[in-house]
């Protein structure tokens, strides 16, 4: 991992160095235009003082209002604007192009100045870089902790559809058959009841000896 975030920031360094190298031209054409010192403008009893100011490309004009009323620095084509400036406010333009530029109060319109833009440029001469510029690559240290992103909002589960056929599983009849129950309610034994006045013979087994010698007899 941090080996591929190395190539990555090695890349990045190496692309901008090209990029440095294809613009270096413009680089030394804007090193050679110093600017030069600012320029004053002030706004003094409802007029511009001084009335007609010459600069060269590449200054920065300032207009100060110190009248007590209201004035405005606005260019007659469109250029630039300050807008109403109160007493001590400030408003500067830089000038980029040659040739004159006419203003005026937008308050007053008796009140108006001019800017004249001159080709003349304080150049200064540019060290040439030689050699070549090799990148060094900057270790990344340290550990990589990644930062989780929050979950938000409301989270809907989504129901997952049954497919297929469900067949439906029987159900085994538990009905359970009643065991009749013997009746165990005893029925009562009658039991014989003597009448009264009523006497029943009983019977006398007879002997032994009257058993064997009845039939004796008999004989």
């Amino acid at each position: 991992m941090r080996r591929l975030i190395g190539l990555v920031v090695t890349g990045l360094i190496l692309a901008g160095i090209g990029l440095t190298w294809q613009w270096q031209p413009h680089a030394q054409a804007a090193l050679m235009q110093t600017p030069p010192p600012d320029q004053s403008v002030t706004i003094a009893n409802f007029s511009f003082q001084p009335n007609t100011l010459t600069v060269p490309v590449n200054t920065l004009v300032v207009w100060t209002n110190t009248d007590g009323a209201p004035h405005t620095t606005t260019s007659s084509t469109g250029k630039w604007d300050s807008g109403a400036l109160s007493q001590g406010q400030s408003f500067s333009h830089r000038f980029f192009t040659p040739g004159t530029y006419a203003y005026v109060c937008s308050f007053h319109a008796s009140m108006q100045g001019t800017i004249i833009v001159t080709g003349d440029v304080t150049t200064s001469t540019p060290t040439p870089i030689t050699g070549t510029l090799t990148p060094t690559p900057t270790p990344i240290t340290g550990t990589l902790t990644p930062t989780p992103t929050p979950i938000t909002g409301t989270l809907t589960p989504t129901p997952t559809p049954i497919t297929g056929t469900l067949t439906p599983t029987p159900t085994p009849n538990l009905t359970t058959t009643a065991t009749p129950t013997p009746d165990l309610t005893a029925t009562p034994t009658p039991t014989p009841t003597a009448t009264a006045g009523t006497t029943t013979p009983t019977a006398t087994p007879a002997s032994f000896d009257q058993h064997v010698y009845l039939p004796y007899i008999a004989r």
